[in-house]
């Protein structure tokens, strides 16, 4: 807007500028000057000056009163003045002869008590004003002075349309040639939503390279910024749909391959073959299932809200995956509160997002080593924020990466050698997102991956709420056992390898 604001301003001060050399060429032409002559005005102020000048000069003895007088006049005859000096008994101090009107003029001065009196005389075209002035020894005497009329001659209207049309056409001359380059951005950018909008997603934009910043060259930096994120997530879901192809006919293929050898195979055989069976329709299952999560979220769908308690439902996602962790030779730590941490919204949706975050963790730290869950309260704006911080001991993520991960369909360099279509951690941005929450993910100080959610809570202030909902959750706390690990308050210790099955104590705290 200041950049249209100060082009405005450009075209004023050009057409004003083009108007004032019209009438400075239209004075040059007409009075050979640049410079108007004095008005009447001017001059009749200057009068009794130049009476007293002229008086001074009658009576002065000195040698240098000719050529005073010659400059006097010289002055006079170039201002197109006459002045004569009148004194008290009406005699012209000059010598030469004065006419009447200027006696008369002189008359009347003295008796209006040196007032000037102004009269036109339309004949000769020239003014006469009179003013009475004190000369040396209290003398009074009176200037009168016939001023010539410097009314310039009229201009033609043909002339001034044509000079004032002149104008106005070089005025927007300038403008053009100072916004030429931005109405041609301008239908570039039309242009370009057009074949965006038919769905070629590789037009691009090129800003002119004026060294200026203004909102043409903002847009177009930003529509190709939106361009090259629209490019990279179809290219990544183009890329990803053909894996997730290849991810399902390749359990489907080992399915069909596992039935037929199922008869021609003994009992024990059949069972390894059922089990891979089993696997495999798992596999099939979890990806459908992300896929359906996934479209439901992006079309803005939600489930029915509930109340229910995040500390609890992160211990019900840990209890659910520990001993898939170890089968890979891995283990889940997690540290949770004792009082529960009430969380209005979609449950399953939340439990999702949490076993997404474990599962993430657990597919890319190495194994023998460990993943972090713990579960806290943070005071924030308004309400306290349910904290869940998951972290592993993994490679990390590029850092050029970090904002991508969130994405549909995107995986990163070190996916490669790891299953997944690139689901998990993009659900997880939808579900606390919609639960008002924030998600940000960053990589260890000294190695591994770390994925914090935040959720709000449905009180104000820290502590348990009170009411029916929260008895049940402490009710149901109580009875929750957590494998290979014991729950005390936020403190956690590890449970000897031979008592798989501690009870959590959450009223402990």
């Amino acid at each position: 807007m200041k950049q249209w604001i100060l082009r405005v301003v450009i075209f004023v001060l050009l057409s004003l500028g083009l108007l004032a050399g019209q009438f400075m060429l239209s004075a040059l032409l007409s009075t050979g000057s640049l410079h108007p002559p004095s008005g009447p005005g001017e001059q009749h102020g200057n009068l009794a000056q130049w009476g007293e000048r002229l008086l001074a000069v009658e009576q002065s003895v000195d040698s240098h009163s000719a050529q005073e007088r010659q400059g006097l006049e010289q002055e006079l005859s170039e201002q197109g003045v006459e002045v004569w000096v009148v004194d008290s008994l009406g005699q012209d101090i000059s010598g030469k002869e004065a006419p009447d009107s200027v006696l008369g003029l002189a008359h009347t001065a003295l008796a209006s008590g040196g007032r000037i009196m102004v009269e036109s005389e339309h004949d000769s075209g020239r003014t006469w004003a009179a003013t009475e002035f004190t000369g040396s020894g209290g003398v009074q005497y009176v200037a009168v002075g016939s001023f010539a009329r410097h009314d310039s001659p009229p201009q033609p209207p043909r002339f001034r349309h044509a000079s004032l049309a002149l104008s106005v056409a070089c005025a927007a001359l300038l403008l053009y040639f100072l916004l030429r380059g931005k109405f041609g951005l301008a239908r570039d950018m039309r242009k370009a939503f057009r074949r965006m909008a038919q769905g070629d997603v590789s037009v691009r934009l090129t800003p002119e390279n004026t060294g200026a910043r203004d909102e043409y060259q903002t847009l177009a930096k930003e529509f190709n910024a939106m361009a090259d994120t629209l490019h990279g997530a179809l290219s990544s879901q183009h890329r990803c749909i053909a894996e997730i192809i290849h991810d399902m006919n390749s359990p489907l293929s080992r399915l069909g391959l596992a039935v037929e050898m199922v008869d021609a195979t003994n009992q024990a055989q059949a069972r390894e073959l059922l089990n891979r069976i089993r696997r495999d329709s798992q596999r099939l299952s979890e990806l459908s299932d992300r896929l359906l999560v996934l479209s439901r979220k992006s079309a803005g769908e939600t489930g029915k809200p509930e109340c229910f308690d995040v500390a609890s439902l992160a211990e019900e996602c840990v209890d659910s995956l520990v001993l898939e962790a170890r089968k890979t030779g891995r283990e889940i730590r997690a540290t949770i509160p004792g009082q529960p941490l009430p969380l209005l919204g979609d449950k399953e949706l939340v439990r999702r997002a949490l076993e997404n975050g474990l599962r993430n963790s657990l597919k890319y730290t190495p194994q023998g080593s460990d993943v972090h869950l713990v579960v806290s309260e943070e005071a924030g704006p308004g309400r306290s924020m349910a904290v869940v911080r998951i972290s592993d001991h993994g490679p990390g993520v590029d850092p050029e990466e970090m904002d991508l991960i969130f994405q549909p369909f995107y995986r990163g360099a070190n996916a490669e050698e790891h299953q997944g279509a690139g689901l998990g951690l993009a659900i997880v941005q939808r579900a606390v997102l919609a639960h008002q929450g924030e998600v940000h993910a960053d990589n260890a100080p000294d190695q591994g991956f770390v994925l914090t959610m935040r959720f709000g809570l449905t009180h104000e202030t820290g502590g348990a709420p009170t009411g029916p909902k929260v008895h049940e959750f402490v009710a149901k706390a109580a009875k929750r056992t957590l494998p290979g690990l014991t729950r005390q308050g936020s403190r956690e210790t590890e449970t000897p390898p031979s008592k798989r099955r501690i009870s959590a104590h959450r009223l402990a705290s």
